[in-house]
């Protein structure tokens, strides 16, 4: 089922691409192999995806229950959530009136646990809001990585940007044939990244905090990948977000979490390049 819905999200992003069913299929199968999808139903997904669907995971079939994170539950924690990303989930049940359990279905939780120094374990769960319930996790111990099965899918020259990223940072990436893919929440984005969707994702700004990167960072490291802060890799200085009690919440430089050696350098380039 998990592969199922990999490769959904995958197809997705085709079509998000403007990419073609018949582009699509090929390359559905260089990546998952015999797991690949039939070419029927990725034929199926992409237009549903083309019409305007945004959920990966299967509708509710006729004669089962339906589950309490409705739609419509959905659009209203992500309403309020939008209001101010820092709500509490006690906040959200009580402001909307929906029970404790049903806010833990439908929420994204992140969460990281410091065992020593140097290492860390990361847990990231997506539930209903990007896909359906499923849990991906990492470790990460000097030369020691252990994750839940992922692996690097090769690169795609994607990038997950914010919708509010400046207009100048988008051009010189897409002069660089970057293709930019706009969604929201941090977590999300660095998620695209892991699962092979996006080479990389950027932001310039303030806006994220360090709860939002800390598990999927480690996530990203168990594979080769990094998050590193945004001003300095322009300064040709290259320095990892790092997660401290006595640090500031805040990534206030900006962030790049990426995969790729290659990918990371070509950001750079293209961003250092004044228009002509």
């Amino acid at each position: 089922m998990q592969r199922s819905l990999e490769q959904r999200m995958t197809i997705k992003f085709c079509v998000k691409l403007e990419k073609s069913a018949a582009e699509t299929i090929p390359m559905l199968k260089k990546d998952f192999g015999v797991d690949c999808l039939s070419d029927r139903q990725i034929f199926r997904w992409h237009k549903a995806f083309a019409e305007g669907r945004e959920y990966v995971n299967d509708e509710n079939r006729a004669g089962r229950p339906s589950t309490s994170s409705s739609d419509d539950n959905v659009k209203r924690v992500r309403d309020l959530l939008n209001t101010d990303r820092r709500l509490s989930v006690c906040l959200i049940y009580e402001t909307l009136d929906i029970t404790k359990i049903i806010v833990h279905e439908i929420v994204s939780c992140t969460k990281i646990l410091p065992l020593s120094q140097n290492f860390e374990i990361g847990v990231r769960i997506d539930t209903k809001v990007r896909t359906s319930l499923r849990s991906t996790w990492a470790v990460s111990l000097d030369d020691v990585t252990l994750n839940s099965g992922l692996s690097h899918k090769g690169r795609k020259d994607v990038i997950c940007i914010s919708s509010s990223e400046s207009t100048i940072i988008k051009q010189k990436l897409q002069r660089r044939g970057f293709h930019l893919i706009e969604a929201s929440g941090a977590g999300y984005k660095i998620m695209t990244v892991i699962l092979g969707l996006a080479d990389a994702y950027l932001l310039t700004k303030p806006t994220t905090f360090k709860w939002d990167t800390c598990a999927p960072h480690t996530i990203l490291k168990s594979l080769g990948g990094d998050i590193v802060q945004f001003d300095d890799i322009l300064q040709g200085a290259r320095k990892s977000i790092t997660y401290s009690l006595d640090e500031n919440n805040c990534n206030k430089y900006g962030i790049i979490a990426y995969m790729q050696e290659d990918v990371l350098g070509d950001i750079v380039e293209a961003l250092k390049t004044n228009f002509n």
